[in-house]
This record gives C-alpha cells, sequence and structure tokens, in this order.
C-alpha cells in the first residue's frame, strides 16, 4: 500500500500478491475461530453497543421514558448521611454512574436504579444475560 497525495487519508493497493493475501486472510479466519481474546473482545463490543443503545433509548422513546420513570418511582431517596455507602457502577465501557445508599438499602435498590438508567438491565440481570461484578475485590 502506498499513500495516496491527493488524499492523505487513502492508501492505494499497488501490487496484489494473491498467495500473500490468501495467506493473510486465513490467518485473520483462523484468530477468529480459535482465539479466546478475540471472542471475548467482540462480546465486549456487542455489549458496549447494546448498552449505548439503550441508554440513548429514552432520548426518543415514550414508552421507554415510563419505564425508566416506574423504576425511579422504586429507589429509595439518596442517603444524606455519612453512614451512607457510595456505588459507582460501570455500565459498559464507556458510561459510569454514580449515587449513595444507606445501609439498610437493598439490592432491588440499586437494580431499580440501573432501571432507571436503561430498563433492559433489570431484565437482562434477571435472565442471567447481564451479570453485576464487584470490581473491589479479585475474583
Amino acid at each position: 500500500f502506498h499513500p495516496q497525495y491527493e488524499q492523505p487519508k487513502t492508501l492505494k493497493l499497488a501490487i496484489l500478491d494473491p498467495a500473500t493475501f490468501y495467506l493473510g486472510i486465513s490467518a485473520l479466519e483462523q484468530v477468529q475461530e480459535t482465539s479466546p481474546e478475540y471472542a471475548n473482545n467482540k462480546a465486549l463490543l456487542k455489549f458496549d453497543k447494546e448498552v449505548e443503545q439503550a441508554l440513548l433509548l429514552a432520548n426518543s422513546d415514550t414508552k421507554e421514558a415510563v419505564k425508566r420513570a416506574d423504576f425511579m418511582s422504586k429507589v429509595p431517596s439518596e442517603s444524606s448521611t455519612a453512614r451512607g455507602s457510595h456505588m459507582t457502577v460501570e455500565i459498559g465501557s464507556n458510561t459510569k454512574i454514580s449515587r449513595k445508599f444507606d445501609g439498610d438499602d437493598t439490592l432491588q435498590d440499586v437494580v431499580n436504579w440501573l432501571g432507571a438508567h436503561a430498563s433492559i438491565i433489570p431484565s437482562n440481570l434477571q435472565s442471567g444475560e447481564w451479570h453485576l461484578v464487584d470490581r473491589n475485590h479479585p475474583e
């Protein structure tokens, strides 16, 4: 490949060696089929895209906004005392949300709070498709 000087962000294929091209494609296909890292990264990209779409949905979907409001109505008020625990949740690779919870708030309260951000979160957690992971402690 050689740069196109009239179009600096474009590469032009000058010579194609079919044997080398075939070997390269074969190597990429093998990585796709056998590499756990490839599979994990592909799954993470899919998850991030799904999460991003879910988070943006309330901006354009009235039904989603109503579902989120229903979840939010079930969330206790945020702790204003020093006894509460601060929680930060990473939703995908690009979004973090935070708030304080009182010591007597339940996991269901946390799930409802997550549902107030995207209504698919509680159902995906309940079905086992998604998981809450405590990243403060080693596995």
